[in-house]
């Protein structure tokens, strides 16, 4: 049918820009005419997924997976879903489907390991873990997937070297930045010719490079050419502020940089460089430039100072489960003697007018204002968000508060070894913050 396969190219044209509203209702009128088609159930399913429609998304795929059972990637999926919602159960028993299937075991172990310990099950979860050890990684999904659980055990040098596997299927973002790089050799941790330039690109999130920007003097020493750091335009003044030259730290914005000879994203670096537990250095390693904001002025009889941090990137799938709201922040505000500054940016700054919060975002326009507003602070508290790798890398004692089945970084007890100034608070049970803030809370109040 000329119009169904016309229809599914513009759906894919739509998916691609990322214009997901656009693209449902491309993809319901194609449901109309071949309901049973489980490609589209699929990319129906993955644009209400990017618009928060969680519910509709694991309706499709429920119907998807029942009529292709031994399709194992869709049992994933359905998995992921329900895990979005808090639903546990569903989630465990789409991954337990997702085991029967000989392709998919290795992430169906993942994903029930990943439901126990949002259960706060540490046994299972560790049941779980050693048998994805123990599994066969037979596609690069399933390696990316099972490094999650190794960083998370403290594993970096085993973690990252199945990360590596994520590039082998990530989809590239669609950008003139991207599209250059598709011609330049990748780098492979050996020392370049002189004259030759090495791009190194955060593809991630501003986390992820403000956490893993402390190993690029060691790449321009391993790599002894031309560095140039591409990252978030937010990242720019900092990043300028704390690498010396010849390290160029430019915009991603700006485009590809011309002449380049081999590049690397700059989270593939920990594996070419060997970096293990052992060899990890979680000292600080980022300064505030000068000539930077100050902190308005505390009220008098202000002891302590502290930063804090509700939410992150809206656009982040996972942020309904790491954010908390504002408001579950009350026993923190009821500490005397104690003033809290909002370091939250964007939209959600807002949230903090009508509490105690002292607003900064409105002196604020990168990271290099932020991390010189952090300096002149007591303490950080912030759910697990950019101002945490800021506040960490910066050496500023922070309070991290995560959800039951945290990112990997913040692995499994009170201390994370890439931070020694952040102490991790985790929740008992799923989106039960009160304790959380109580426990942070009742910290700061013996300092």
């Amino acid at each position: 049918m000329p119009d169904f396969i016309e229809s599914n190219k513009q759906a894919e044209r739509l998916l691609e820009s990322k214009c997901y509203a656009e693209a449902v209702v491309v993809l319901g009128e194609m449901l109309t005419c071949r309901p049973n088609d489980c490609r589209t159930l699929r990319d129906a399913a993955f644009a209400y997924v990017h618009l928060r429609m969680f519910a509709k998304a694991a309706s499709l795929l429920r119907k998807a997976a029942r009529l292709t059972p031994r399709d194992g990637s869709l049992w994933i999926m359905l998995g992921d879903v329900c895990l979005f919602q808090a639903l546990l159960a569903d989630a465990k028993k789409a991954y337990s489907h997702a085991t029967e299937v000989p392709e998919s075991v290795l992430e169906g172990l993942c994903g029930l390991a990943e439901v126990a310990l949002a259960r706060g099950d540490r046994v299972d979860y560790q049941r779980y873990v050693e048998a994805t050890f123990a599994t066969p990684a037979i596609s690069p999904e399933a390696r990316a997937r099972r490094s999650f659980l190794r960083l998370r055990a403290g594993d970096i040098l085993g973690g990252f070297a199945d990360r590596q596997a994520m590039w082998q299927y990530a989809s590239p973002e669609n950008s003139s930045f991207r599209n250059g790089l598709n011609a330049i050799p990748w780098w492979d941790g050996s020392p370049l010719r002189d004259g030759d330039r090495l791009i190194v690109h955060s593809e991630d999130g501003l986390g992820d490079g403000l956490q893993f920007v402390r190993f690029v003097p060691e790449v321009l020493a391993r790599a002894r050419s031309h560095v140039t750091l591409v990252v978030a335009k937010s990242l720019v003044r900092l990043f300028q502020a704390n690498l010396q030259r010849p390290v160029e730290v430019i915009s991603a914005s700006e485009g590809c940089p011309t002449g380049a000879t081999a590049q690397v994203p700059l989270l593939a670096v920990p594996h070419l460089l060997g970096v293990s537990a052992a060899s990890l250095r979680s000292t600080p390693y980022l300064v505030a430039p000068s000539c930077s904001p100050r902190l308005p002025k505390a009220p008098s009889g202000t002891r302590l100072k502290i930063g804090v941090a509700w939410t992150g990137n809206p656009e982040n799938l996972n942020n309904n489960r790491r954010s908390c709201d504002v408001l579950d922040l009350g026993p923190l505000m009821q500490l005397r003697d104690v003033t809290f500054y909002a370091l939250q940016c964007g939209p959600c700054a807002v949230e903090a007018e009508g509490t105690s919060l002292i607003r900064l975002d409105h002196i604020i326009t990168d990271f290099a204002d932020t991390a010189a507003l952090i300096e002149q602070l007591d303490a950080v508290v912030t759910v697990c968000s950019s101002p945490a790798h800021l506040a960490g890398a910066l050496g500023i004692p922070t309070f991290v508060m995560v959800h039951t089945e945290s990112n990997w970084r913040w692995g499994l007890d009170e201390h994370t070894p890439w931070y020694n100034c952040i102490q991790v608070v985790r929740q008992r049970s799923p989106g039960d913050w009160g304790p959380v803030v109580e426990k942070v809370a009742a910290e700061i109040s013996k300092w």
